[in-house]
Parts: C-alpha cells; sequence; structure tokens
C-alpha cells in the first residue's frame, strides 16, 4: 500500500515514475497567464535551484559561531528535453513568434452571457469567475 513507510524497508509500492504533461503560456502586461499549450512529449524536465547567502560570524568566543544567514540571491534554472520540433517550440526557442491561426467559425457560436468563446483548439485556459458570476478567462473579472 502507498503512503508513509513507518517500518522504513523498501517498498516497490511506493515508487514514483514521474509523468505528466508540460504546458506552458505566456504572461500578459499584467502578468496573468494566457492559454496554456502542451509543448509535446518531454524526455527530460529538470528544475534547479541556486541559493546564494551572506553568513555572518561571531567571534566572541573562542570558537567562531554562525549568528546570522542572510539571503542575498536565489536562482531557479528549468531544463526541457522536448522531442517534439514543430513551429511554436522552435519560435520559444529562439524567442520569436510563429504564424497565427484564426477560426472563422468562432463568430458563427452562440452568443449570450454564459458562453466564453475559445479561439484556438488545443489550449487550456485559466477560467475566473466575473463580477456578474459569470465564467471569464479575464483575471480582473470583468
Amino acid at each position: 500500500m502507498p503512503g508513509l513507510n513507518p517500518a522504513g524497508t523498501a517498498n516497490s509500492d511506493d515508487y514514483n515514475l514521474g509523468r505528466g504533461k508540460v504546458s506552458l503560456s505566456e504572461l500578459d502586461a499584467n502578468n496573468f497567464p494566457g492559454e496554456y499549450r502542451d509543448l509535446g512529449n518531454a524526455a527530460e524536465f529538470n528544475i534547479s535551484f541556486e541559493t546564494e547567502k551572506l553568513e555572518h560570524q561571531s567571534s566572541r568566543t573562542g570558537l567562531k559561531t554562525i549568528d546570522k544567514d542572510v539571503v542575498v540571491s536565489q536562482k531557479m534554472s528549468l531544463a526541457i528535453t522536448l522531442d517534439e520540433i514543430n513551429f511554436e517550440n522552435m519560435a520559444l526557442f529562439f524567442s520569436g513568434e510563429s504564424g497565427s491561426r484564426s477560426n472563422s467559425g468562432a463568430a458563427a457560436g452562440v452568443t449570450g452571457n454564459g458562453n466564453l468563446t475559445i479561439v484556438t483548439q488545443g489550449r487550456w485556459h485559466d477560467l475566473y469567475i466575473g463580477a456578474d458570476g459569470i465564467p471569464t478567462t479575464d483575471p480582473q473579472g470583468s
């Protein structure tokens, strides 16, 4: 049974294969995410953190001891190995833009206050509840 193993012995039920999907979203001018795009098969995904600290040592006794530890900077690195080379992934890699797609049938959809129009297929969106109680993609809820 997976979960807490108080015996401290090896248990193959506790193994985790660590699989999932990697989605990416660009931030708008207010630092809110837009539509999320699946990046495809990610053969490798690594996150590393680096923290620079400044230590102060007290010399008031015979043995120097660290009496204060101040974080000066923090850095996070993300490395993703993607198998799918497509125009959008290449545009991200080279900090460029790919051609835009439009859905000409979006205007022919059902209109009304309770509908949300998605203009690009295959994308995920964060939904927010607006001031009128209607779901929206606007983080301000308007």
